[in-house]
């Protein structure tokens, strides 16, 4: 009736013949255009992006913060 969940120390992801997956970790972006935060796709950080190059649209950042503080926020 209900299902278990191994969360054992060191458990890793692992292919369908045992073999652990090694998928190879995705860098991260500083932040990303308006366009590509807008499509939530990934940005490569690179002005204009492959996204936006492609799609021949302007790249570009609206350059407000959008981050708040709780205290802000409040």
């Amino acid at each position: 009736m209900f299902a278990t969940l191994d969360l054992s120390y060191g458990a890793s992801p692992q292919d369908g013949d045992g073999a652990p997956s090694s998928r190879p970790k995705r860098s991260q972006v500083r932040r990303a255009c308006d366009w590509c935060k807008l499509m939530r796709i990934k940005c490569d950080n690179h002005r204009p992006c492959s996204n936006c190059h492609h799609a021949r649209r302007e790249c570009g950042m609206s350059g407000e913060n959008q981050f708040r503080s709780i205290a802000a926020a409040v």
